[in-house]
């Protein structure tokens, strides 16, 4: 199990990857928050929410998951030895590529992906896996990285009781 990268390296990445998802999860709530405040009451809410967050739980969770993976799988100097700064910038440029995917899709599901958009991945994931070998290799990038990451870490003291409570929540409005 020498392969998998220790939980010192690995909350830096989890936080990067919950700044994201967790952020963006936030800023799609607040902005549906004013339409639903006409037919909704603060349970709803907060219902709402809770079901938001343990999605968010479970998806970061399988990104962590697959970044963990492919430091398992791959040689060790591709992503174990580096994998917070190098995990870090896969996390970080792919969520992020995502969000601007999703920003640039229609609501409609009957209309086709723009074809800017299928143009645009080769692209992005060229530019994903280049960022992420150059983040593990150049010092000052490698640092800029890592200290980026180890200052999300206070991301955790939130996302984590509040996912664990909204998973209570769930649990309890389902039974």
């Amino acid at each position: 199990m020498k392969r998998l990268p220790g939980l010192a390296q690995i909350a830096p990445v989890y936080a990067v990857v919950v700044m994201f998802i967790y952020g963006w999860t936030i800023l799609r709530f607040l902005w549906k928050v004013p339409s639903w405040s006409y037919y909704l009451s603060a349970f709803e809410f907060l219902s709402i929410l809770a079901y938001a967050l343990v999605v968010d739980l479970l998806e970061s969770l399988a990104i962590l998951g697959l970044l963990v993976l492919g430091a398992a799988l791959l040689p060790r100097r591709w992503l174990s030895d580096v994998f917070v700064s190098r995990g870090t910038a896969c996390a970080a440029i792919g969520l992020g590529l995502l969000a601007v995917c999703s920003g640039s899709l229609q609501t409609d599901a009957l209309t086709p992906l723009p074809t800017t958009v299928l143009r645009f991945w080769p692209a992005a994931l060229a530019f994903l896996l280049a960022a992420a070998f150059y983040a593990g290799g150049a010092s000052r990038f490698r640092s800029l990285i890592e200290n980026l990451a180890e200052r999300a870490v206070v991301f955790l003291f939130l996302s984590i009781p509040l996912s664990l409570m909204a998973l209570i929540v769930v649990v309890v409005r389902n039974l």
